[in-house]
């Protein structure tokens, strides 16, 4: 099935969504006039907003699973995916197997807990772009559009995952997996932090990933030794290998003129979710051109009507709880070897 769209149906959907005039009923003539036999999938795809569910191949799913598989989220292996609404018990160590004598009790693994149910969370981001792009058309101009929107959902969710000055809002959005964690002020030398977060760790080091900014991994890799030599010339802005840990970076990974942030994470202690994506567009309204709009006091505003504008809002249905303590340690403030934010 997969083989009746190609990795633009997406994309294309969102173009149709934001310059079809009419609403719904216009879709399909709008994108088989423009792109022909492929119209009316197309055109499928951009019913409802844009959304993805979580059956079946169609081509909002087919992109939703590769942003979630560049995301934190798809790149940690061992976390444990949980339906929503209901009632877990909550892994809070490792499963344990014990020799049974004859006729004696099999012990349990210490300790499962009942925990509470994984309720459905949004994580939103908002992408601009011009009318003009849009309907240029050309496959330059929809691979840039795909390419935006997978960075800006891939970013934000990661951010709302792992940054440690996120703690969440009531109801709204979970707390980062990292700000209920330990939290290591770094003291600028990388061997000393990396073992101020092993010795604080209770998580599964066998299990366990190191996350962090490419920036920072760059910077630890670039790390000398007495003798000039590398320290650890295994790890770059791809990621890698810190003490035989793997390393994934991302650049929802925070960074700013105080360092970056290095965290150690057991994702068999992390419970999850994380199913669709909605793209909706608006046309008209101002845009507060802020990262904080609640607490900037004075933003630039821009009128999409004046710009010639439309804003794609992708919302991304997630959320994520940590069950084992001492699961997550971040090193905070993380520079090393004179790294520039």
């Amino acid at each position: 099935m997969r083989t009746h769209f190609t990795d633009l149906t997406f994309a294309r959907a969102v173009i149709t969504l934001a310059l079809a005039d009419g609403g719904p009923g216009q879709f399909e003539p709008f994108a088989i006039k423009r792109w022909g036999a492929q119209g009316g999938l197309i055109a499928k795809a951009a019913v409802g907003g844009v959304t993805t569910a979580d059956t079946g191949a169609d081509p909002s799913t087919v992109w939703f699973e590769r942003v979630f598989e560049a995301s934190i989220l798809g790149r940690l292996q061992g976390l444990r995916r949980v339906p929503w609404s209901v009632r877990m018990n909550s892994m809070v160590s490792g499963a344990r197997g014990f020799w049974v004598g004859q006729l004696k009790p099999i012990p349990l693994s210490k300790p499962a807990v009942e925990g509470a149910e994984l309720r459905i969370a949004k994580v939103a981001s908002i992408v601009v772009a011009t009318l003009e792009s849009l309907q240029a058309g050309g496959q330059v101009a929809e691979e840039a559009l795909d390419r935006d929107l997978r960075r800006a959902v891939t970013e934000s969710l990661d951010a709302a995952f792992i940054d440690a000055g996120s703690s969440g809002i009531a109801n709204t959005q979970p707390p980062s997996v990292t700000s209920g964690g330990i939290l290591i002020p770094s003291v600028g030398d990388v061997d000393e932090d990396i073992r101020a977060a092993v010795d604080s760790f209770q998580g599964d080091l066998s299990r366990a990933v190191w996350t962090t900014d490419p920036k920072t991994a760059v910077a630890i890799g670039l790390s000398e030794d007495v003798t000039g030599g590398r320290k650890f010339p295994e790890v770059g802005a791809r990621g890698g290998e810190l003490a035989g840990i793997p390393v994934v970076t991302t650049t929802g990974s925070p960074l700013d003129s105080t360092g970056g942030q290095l965290s150690l994470i057991d994702p068999t202690g992390i419970a999850y979710n994380a199913d669709r994506v909605e793209i909706e567009r608006s046309m008209h309204g101002m845009l507060v051109m802020s990262d904080d709009p609640e607490n900037d006091p004075s933003p630039l505003k821009v009128s999409m009507f004046q710009t010639e504008s439309a804003a794609l809002k992708s919302v991304v249905y997630a959320n994520w709880d940590p069950q084992r303590a001492g699961g997550v340690v971040t090193i905070t403030g993380a520079q090393y070897g004179g790294q520039v934010s």
